[in-house]
């Protein structure tokens, strides 16, 4: 499961960090396990992490097409 080899990977680079310097988590999944989640079970070990929102402006709106069914 690859939420587990998340976890030890978070847990392995946390204590690199500098004071004061941020760590961002990205994937490319949609599970909620590996996503929300793991950010919420980071925060539960590491007492001196906190979430920080990112706002940014990126990537470009996309719509979505498809076919509809007869």
């Amino acid at each position: 499961m690859l939420a587990v080899t998340q976890a030890q990977l978070l847990n392995a680079v946390w204590p690199l960090l500098e004071v004061g310097g941020l760590l961002l988590y990205a994937t490319c999944s949609v599970l909620r396990r590996e996503n929300s989640d793991q950010i919420e079970a980071f925060l539960s070990r590491h007492e001196d992490a906190r979430a920080v929102p990112l706002d940014v402006n990126w990537g470009r709106t996309m719509r979505m097409v498809g076919k509809s069914c007869p």
